[in-house]
């Protein structure tokens, strides 16, 4: 009987690690959204704070903000300073609601309920062809903004910020 090759064995352990990573992306959205709902970018703007500080401002539940801000720092998004400090990295300058290429209301939007409910019922659509939105809230996504008016002003405020971030890349390409 022939041993498993070491080699093939590390590649597929190497797949399987980075399938999990891409599998639980939503994780880091998530959080990401979160983040920027707190306003914790923001709350760092003045240097690092303390996890005990930082639940003040956000008025959150301090350890579990310093699981997500651990979480956050994990993948470079912020920085821990100290055993409980944390400080902005340039990940996080796009967090911020005035900085230049903010993302803030674009990750609100992403964390939006309306935005990714449909997406767990994307097996639907595969199947039938037909809108998850719609399968989801029962009826199409500019009905559900017509109705829904806090849900169209993040919309429009999101498509501002990302028109904003790409506009200087459009009026500097060159037509021949």
């Amino acid at each position: 009987m022939a041993l498993p090759n070491p080699q093939f064995m590390a590649q597929e352990a190497a797949a399987s690690l980075e399938l999990l990573h891409l599998a639980t992306g939503y994780w880091i959205s998530q959080s990401l959204s979160v983040a920027a709902a707190l306003g914790i970018a923001d709350a760092l703007t003045d240097g690092p704070r303390s996890i005990d500080e930082l639940a003040a401002m956000t008025n959150t539940h301090g350890p579990t903000l310093f699981r997500l801000m651990r979480a956050l720092a994990s993948i470079g998004v912020f920085t821990q300073t100290t055993s409980d400090c944390f400080a902005l990295t340039p990940l996080a300058r796009p967090l911020q609601q005035r900085a230049p290429g903010s993302l803030r209301t674009v990750l609100l939007q992403m964390g939006s309920t309306y935005r990714w409910q449909p997406w767990g019922a994307l097996l639907h659509s595969v199947r039938t062809g037909a809108p998850a939105f719609a399968h989801v809230f029962g009826r199409p996504v500019f009905d559900y903004y017509a109705h829904n008016p806090d849900a169209a002003a993040l919309f429009q405020d999101a498509m501002s910020e990302i028109a904003a971030l790409v506009a200087p890349a459009v009026g500097s390409l060159r037509l021949h």
